[in-house]
């Protein structure tokens, strides 16, 4: 049985009146909830395309999937908008990450990128 662990750790020392420490983690499983994702797309960079365009395709992979995209660009206002679907997720800066589960039937789409812009992708999948 595979076993994959997402972690997260956020540190402050001055968002509050206290140091803040926060670490979370969570293993990921299949869609039966017993074994952890077996297969991955290998980190993928996509050179930037311009306006827009589907970042991580539909049917592309199958199962559960979870997907991690950062925004590789040095200067923090060139953002892209990340959407799932026609829904969108929110604007990524440069040097920003998300890591979110996925529902492999719709189109992961990256809108008003910077053709400098470099997005790079992992997806973490079942199938």
């Amino acid at each position: 049985m595979a076993t994959t662990t997402a972690s997260l750790t956020i540190n402050s020392g001055d968002l509050t009146s206290d140091v803040l420490t926060l670490t979370t983690s969570q293993t990921l499983y299949d869609s039966a909830g017993t074994t952890g994702p077996t297969l991955t797309s290998g980190l993928v960079r996509v050179n930037g395309f311009g306006s827009e365009g589907v970042l991580v395709a539909n049917g592309s992979y199958a199962g559960n999937a979870y997907v991690y995209i950062k925004n590789t660009d040095s200067t923090y206002t060139n953002s892209c908008e990340i959407s799932i679907g026609n829904n969108a997720m929110g604007d990524l800066y440069g040097g920003q990450f998300m890591f979110i589960p996925w529902d492999t039937t719709v189109d992961i789409e990256a809108h008003n990128v910077s053709a400098s812009t470099v997005l790079e992708y992992i997806v973490i999948h079942t199938a």
